[in-house]
């Protein structure tokens, strides 16, 4: 049996045999590494990475702790089971519209005027109790990741 070596570290490559895989229940894996490009110089131990073969900044990092990373060429999407449409953040800002409340005779009534995520004004909701709800502002959302 041949053994070649793929990388030039274990933190980065592994052995593999040539032996044909479709004959074994071994599984090989077979990495290319461009020594030219410097992305690939600060894997850590027990990570792994994928790269874009024509676009090495496009990438997918699998962490040693379980974490994954992914990242696009700067100003791509990152699109999530091809969707189409921005992801929202905790901290992206939300459109509720407003709420006015009439003290009076019993009972107190209550206008709400939602609006939608560009702002827009809907339609009032009147009555003792009213349900206020709000939507993603436009303003909001992750602009390169969709889902």
């Amino acid at each position: 049996m041949q053994r070649a070596q793929i990388a030039p570290s274990e933190q980065i490559g592994h052995e593999w045999t040539t032996e044909d895989p479709k004959l074994s229940d071994q599984v090989v894996a077979l990495s290319l590494i461009d020594k030219t490009l410097s992305v690939w110089t600060d894997v850590e131990e027990g990570e792994t990475r994928i790269y874009g073969a024509k676009e090495p900044t496009a990438r997918l990092r699998c962490r040693a702790d379980g974490s994954v990373d992914l990242e696009s060429k700067s100003a791509k999407d990152v699109r999530l089971n091809g969707g189409s449409l921005k992801v929202a953040r905790v901290t992206d800002p939300v459109r509720v519209g407003t709420l006015a409340g009439t003290a009076g005779l019993w009972p107190v009534v209550f206008t709400f005027t939602p609006q939608d995520a560009d702002g827009e004004l809907g339609m009032p909701v009147v009555g003792p109790t009213v349900l206020v709800s709000a939507v993603i502002s436009n303003a909001g959302g992750a602009a390169r990741v969709k889902a």
